[in-house]
């Protein structure tokens, strides 16, 4: 049933002059109670929407005896005028009033049972004045242990049967503990059962309805929570709050970062607040690469984890970052660090700022070159020239390349140089930009000279003039790095000897673990395999020294792979 009917049968109700029991069943916060009390405030201005002159709502949270509930009742019934407004004396005197009509000298037995100012009347006395009116009764899966959900139904029965009342009640039957004894006494008493389940995008349209300003963020967040399912609406007004929380912590960066920043806190909040239905923290933070162990291992996988993987997909979130690491703190603590969220949020700013430049390029060269024929030379090269000058920190030297051809083809090679000229300076401190084997170029395609030169050039003062010591220390963790591997492949065998006689203990665990780290690599470039030809001639000489040097330098396998490789002499032709 969609909310839409739910709402339709819930007019019915409130215009029927019939005595009934409706029952709203649905998760916790979807906006039952909202819905209903929105409903209720507007059919209480007509009488022919509203049969009822008064009204009582009741929550049984922690209520633990029919008398409290009765109590409560006869406290909170309101007339028709006060539904949906705030707390009035003059309504509490008015119900009291009604008491001592009933009870006043002269009405039998019950008036000589009460003190003339009917201060301490009893919740049973209280309870006559029941009768004929409109009652809420909300939340009984949080009732008290002693109260029994089957004398809550008898009691609404006897509301409906002997004092002609109207009943709605409210609650979320999935968290019931006597739930099975709660449906087999439920059907003798309630005339309409409904399930009330809103969807995501009804829940933000209610969640957020009445929150004034934040125009920006609340577009976003009806999205996001659209496409995780957040049917929960105090979950989105919690999400949405920490949001605007965080929103002038982010003001010097681009609105990207926000939006990225809301993506992730929507999702955060949802494991801490709802971690019975959304992927936990855990789960998240295992996610912090692409291939988690979890993910890898899908055979193994439970069905839930895998619905997780699949919903993360959808949504955008890859894996868990530091920053994410930071938000998710964040969200549990209540507040955030605005140190913290600036260490992390400049990098996230030059991410956006670089996909924005990208976009930028792309579309000049979409809206100016590849589709029109128009005769527009000037005003292709002026926009490729500005949109690069403008952002060139941001392309590669592919970007560059690109450009460059095309303004030597149109004649305009001063352009073309200034381009090359910005793009040196802006990478300069860019460690491998430079690296032509980087660049992606075609078979039907040239590299431009000038542009190979520049980059030479521009590598070539980049790069720092290490010893051949230093190259071996550097290898472990820069051995991605084709200038450190290329020089050390251009080093001699015998300072390979010298380097690996001369360090021992942890520096010497280094160079090792350097000079093997490729020893699983398919297709080594060609300076990767004069490195590991060249540590093993190293180490086969190093063996030689005694049985124990053979055992210390045969274990890292370099010294086979050198005499597997290294070919036989070939004989000289008779």
């Amino acid at each position: 049933m969609s909310t839409d009917d739910v709402k339709r049968e819930i007019g019915l109700f409130l215009a029927s002059e019939d005595s009934e029991v409706l029952c709203i069943r649905g998760n916790w916060g979807t906006g039952k109670t909202y819905s209903w009390r929105k409903m209720l405030a507007d059919a209480s201005k007509d009488i022919k929407t509203l049969k009822r002159d008064r009204y009582s709502y009741v929550s049984l949270f922690g209520l633990n005896s029919l008398d409290e509930l009765k109590r409560d009742l006869f406290h909170n019934t309101v007339g028709r005028s006060s539904i949906g407004k705030e707390f009035d004396a003059d309504d509490v005197k008015s119900v009291y009033e009604g008491v001592r009509e009933l009870t006043k000298a002269g009405s039998g037995v019950i008036g000589r049972l009460l003190p003339a100012g009917l201060g301490e009347a009893s919740a049973s006395l209280a309870n006559l004045t029941i009768r004929n009116q409109l009652i809420c009764i909300d939340d009984l899966e949080r009732k008290g242990k002693n109260l029994r959900s089957i004398d809550v139904l008898g009691f609404i029965s006897q509301l409906k049967e002997d004092r002609a009342c109207k009943i709605v009640l409210l609650l979320n039957d999935e968290q019931l503990e006597d739930r099975k004894e709660f449906y087999s006494y439920l059907e003798k008493v309630v005339d309409l059962n409904l399930h009330f389940a809103p969807s995501a995008e009804e829940s933000a349209d209610i969640a957020l309805k009445d929150v004034k300003g934040h125009e920006n963020i609340k577009p976003l967040v009806q999205e996001r929570v659209k496409q995780l399912g957040i049917d929960n609406i105090r979950v989105i007004r919690k999400v949405f709050r920490l949001i605007v929380q965080i929103e002038p912590l982010l003001q010097d960066f681009k609105p990207e970062v926000l939006r990225d920043v809301a993506s992730s806190i929507i999702l955060f909040g949802w494991s801490v607040y709802q971690p019975e239905i959304a992927p936990p923290l855990p789960f998240l933070k295992d996610k912090q690469t692409f291939f988690s162990t979890k993910e890898k291992d899908a055979k193994n996988a439970e069905p839930k984890e895998l619905a997780w993987k699949a919903l993360l997909e959808d949504y955008g979130y890859r894996y868990t970052d530091d920053f994410d690491l930071v938000l998710m703190q964040g969200v549990w603590d209540g507040y955030f660090n605005q140190k913290s969220i600036n260490s992390h949020a400049a990098e996230l700013n030059e991410r956006a700022a670089a996909a924005e430049a990208q976009n930028e390029l792309r579309a000049a060269w979409q809206s100016h070159y590849h589709y029109t024929f128009t005769n527009n030379r000037d005003d292709v090269l002026n926009a490729l020239y500005a949109c690069f000058m403008k952002n060139v920190r941001f392309y590669s030297a592919n970007d560059l390349h690109s450009a460059v051809k095309l303004f030597r083809k149109l004649d305009d090679p001063k352009r073309a140089q200034e381009m090359i000229d910005a793009f040196v300076v802006a990478k300069k401190d860019m460690k491998g930009v430079f690296d032509l084997s980087n660049l992606y170029i075609t078979r039907e395609d040239e590299l431009e000279q000038d542009v190979a030169d520049a980059m030479q050039a521009a590598e070539n003062a980049q790069a720092p003039d290490y010893t051949a010591d230093e190259l071996f220390l550097r290898l472990a963790s820069e051995g991605y790095d084709a200038d450190i591997t290329t020089r050390l492949a251009a080093v001699p065998v015998k300072d390979y000897i010298r380097v690996l006689r001369s360090y021992s203990g942890d520096q010497l665990g280094v160079i090792m673990k350097g000079l093997a780290q490729w020893m699983g690599l398919v297709n080594p470039t060609d300076a990767i395999n004069t490195i590991m030809d060249k540590a093993g001639e190293a180490l086969l000489d190093i063996a030689k020294d005694s049985p124990l040097n053979a055992m210390r330098a045969r274990r890292w396998g370099l010294i086979e792979r050198f005499e597997t490789r290294t070919p036989e002499t070939p004989k000289e032709e008779e």
